[in-house]
């Protein structure tokens, strides 16, 4: 009776690891990353709604964004929104002749073929012209 019990309980471990084998290996075959890629990119007016001085010739933007028309538009940070490149330099902001009530470049990027990053945002230092 225990050799059969052991015998049960060997086949059962050797499915589960044969049924995690074929699944994981399945996905590895369907879910190939990279490109290449095409997106659509749309720009959205992002309204300034203040630049606070960080220090360093640097600042961060606290923006206005509606890019799907929702009742009430959404608050985001420049520097949350771009963390991988950091603060927004005073040197651009002046460049552009930049102030609050102002609208800057609201990116964004939907995949249109690949298997890429899906959807991707950024903001671009630089007046938002209506088309």
């Amino acid at each position: 009776m225990r050799h059969y019990l052991e015998l049960k309980g060997l086949i059962f471990v050797v499915s589960i690891f044969s049924l995690w084998g074929f699944t994981c290996n399945k996905q590895g075959k369907e879910a190939i990353l990279g490109g290449p890629c095409s997106y659509k990119t749309t720009n959205y007016p992002a309204k300034i709604i203040n630049i606070e001085d960080v220090g360093n010739n640097q600042c961060d933007l606290a923006l206005e964004i509606n890019p799907y028309n929702a009742i009430k538009p959404d608050t985001i940070s420049y520097y949350t929104q771009n963390s991988n490149i950091g603060y927004a330099s005073m040197e651009e902001i002046k460049k552009h002749n930049l102030k609050i009530g102002d609208n800057i470049i609201y990116e964004v990027m939907e995949i249109e073929k690949g298997t890429c990053n899906p959807h991707m945002v950024s903001i671009k230092i630089e007046k938002f012209k209506q088309k």
